[in-house]
């Protein structure tokens, strides 16, 4: 949506019947608001009859924890929360793909044997499958290249290790 208004915006200003110093846009995840997000996922999930009611109550259960947690300001646990919600979604709808439900592969990932950590195993669920590298040279690597506006002084170093929001 936004490569779309971003166009259209731009051939507006192009036609003069906008004048605005519009030099480009960025895109960035989806996650606007994690809490209802998270607690989309329950109903979702039940309205396309991939949980039944009981796997409904345990990932309402996990989302509510979550939510607990961010109006709490406690942003680790409620980081290590939403992992643990991520697995009660694995563990009640066969390993349901966040990306395509349709997706019946069930690709654990090897996230089920319990010594990975809630970071290890975020990083497995959604950024393993796109990039087979270490997320730190990920990040600093062709990440920053791409944007170009990060200084060479600047290092990523994983956002989870802070403690504000």
């Amino acid at each position: 949506m936004t490569a779309a208004f971003s166009d259209v915006l731009n051939e507006a200003i192009k036609k003069s019947e906008i004048q605005m110093n519009f030099k480009g846009f960025a895109m960035g995840d989806s996650w606007i608001s994690p809490v209802d997000s998270v607690s989309s996922w329950g109903p979702y999930l039940f309205g396309t009859s991939i949980v039944d009611n009981a796997g409904l109550e345990e990932i309402n259960k996990a989302a509510q924890r979550v939510e607990d947690l961010v109006k709490a300001g406690e942003w680790r646990e409620a980081t290590n929360a939403w992992s643990s919600a991520e697995v009660t979604v694995g563990a009640v709808s066969s390993n349901v793909n966040f990306y395509n439900i349709m997706d019946w592969r069930g690709a654990t990932m090897g996230l089920q044997d319990g010594s990975k950590s809630d970071i290890d195993l975020l990083y497995a669920r959604h950024v393993k499958p796109l990039h087979n590298g270490d997320l730190n040279q990920l990040m600093n690597g062709p990440i920053k290249r791409k944007l170009k506006i990060i200084p060479d002084s600047v290092e990523w170093g994983g956002a989870f290790s802070c403690s504000q929001p």
